[in-house]
């Protein structure tokens, strides 16, 4: 009886084998062929802002899907799509290095590391709104009197996780040194880190912490849920308005593809399956973003360089 399992257990997995061979063999002439219409997703860890990975994961294969049979349709010849998420810049580098790679989802923050290295530019915004656009507020309790950046000196800040908000701590370290006070670290007593901004916001609420910093659409909506907060929490300062995430395209790609792609993607919002699918990024409808979008990330980044280039020095 052993035996004959064993035997079967051995047809399996030589048949499974098989057929992964197969698949491997058949998906790498399908990427050879010229009369396949080939694009190459890709997707940053940390362009995921507080969706599960796991539902991120199965989200980007639903939306490689219908964008196959949309582009197969319109191009009337099959579609190839490779969508993958990387977990480190490393990844990133090595798929624009073989050019399997023709769009990127990633924050601000990591456009401007990849795009000193790759011919990128901005392409699309899942946006939560009707423009690409956010900006991060930062809340004080007003029980507290603080009215001056001074007086952050000594409070409890909590914040949302810094991997997957990068501008922002960008942004508290410009905000405080442009105010003549020192990093983070040594004005707030303790910094709290979140991975939900939601949980950020309550915790000031609540009282356990004496300040936050989220974006300001957020609280918008966590305000109509729950009127308190905006009776215990008030808007001490802001930033300009931010693109924080969106997909950078290759230049080195076919644009004539690319353009095909925004020309589909124009009513992806209005459908079904389109909703859903944004509805797992929080997002609205994509929009198209240029690089003029992205000036006032790029002023953040700048002056915190400058700061702490200024600060190396002495």
């Amino acid at each position: 009886m052993p035996n004959k399992n064993l035997k079967s257990e051995l047809i399996l997995w030589r048949t499974i084998t098989a057929v992964l061979l197969f698949n491997m063999f058949f998906g790498f002439m399908l990427l050879q062929s010229k009369d396949v219409v080939n694009l190459w997703l890709g997707y940053t860890m940390h362009s995921f802002r507080e969706i599960n990975p796991s539902d991120a994961s199965a989200a980007v294969k639903i939306y490689a899907e219908s964008f196959k049979e949309r582009i197969a349709k319109r191009y009337n010849k099959p579609a190839s799509f490779t969508s993958t998420i990387y977990e480190s810049d490393a990844q990133v580098e090595e798929a624009f290095q073989k050019d399997q790679l023709d769009m990127l989802s990633l924050n601000s923050d990591e456009y401007f590391r990849f795009k000193k290295k790759f011919n990128i530019y901005p392409y699309l915004a899942a946006a939560p709104s009707d423009d690409a656009f956010e900006k991060y507020v930062l809340l004080v309790r007003n029980d507290l009197n603080i009215s001056a950046p001074k007086d952050l000196k000594g409070k409890r800040l909590a914040i949302p996780n810094p991997n997957f908000n990068p501008i922002l701590t960008d942004w508290l370290y410009n905000y405080l040194l442009r105010n003549n006070l020192p990093e983070a670290d040594k004005v707030f007593s303790q910094t709290k880190i979140f991975d939900k901004e939601s949980n950020a916001v309550y915790e000031a609420f609540f009282n356990n912490a004496d300040c936050t910093i989220i974006r300001e659409k957020v609280f918008s909506t966590l305000s109509e849920l729950n009127p308190q907060l905006k009776k215990t929490l008030s808007v001490l300062a802001s930033s300009e308005p931010l693109v924080l995430n969106f997909v950078a395209a290759n230049a080195k790609s076919d644009q004539k593809l690319l353009n095909t792609i925004l020309e589909e993607i124009s009513d992806f919002h209005l459908t079904p399956s389109g909703k859903n699918i944004l509805n797992i990024f929080k997002a609205k409808k994509w929009i198209r973003v240029y690089e003029k979008d992205l000036a006032s990330v790029k002023e953040i980044l700048d002056e915190n360089a400058a700061f702490k280039k200024k600060s190396s020095i002495k």
